[in-house]
């Protein structure tokens, strides 16, 4: 539906707990980080979305191709 947004809010505590218990502590954050990536890019390809919109700093880089889904990490993301 054009101009429609969907929200997407992803209960992450149980994800984060598991990974507290069986992964090296000091890789946690990068850890949970490719988690939230994942759980992004799997909900823009069920979707089929152009981007995604989350909390995060998307930084310098190359241009995006925009016929591929952006896919940043997340907990919370919008689909456009």
């Amino acid at each position: 539906m054009p101009g429609s947004i969907k929200l997407y809010v992803v209960n992450f505590t149980d994800i984060q707990l598991a990974i507290y218990e069986k992964c090296p502590h000091d890789e946690l954050t990068i850890i949970m980080r490719r988690y939230m990536m994942k759980i992004a890019e799997d909900l823009a390809l069920k979707d089929e979305c152009f981007g995604l919109v989350t909390g995060e700093s998307i930084g310098s880089g190359g241009k995006p191709d925009y016929a591929e889904p952006f896919v940043s990490p997340m907990q919370y993301a919008a689909c456009l």
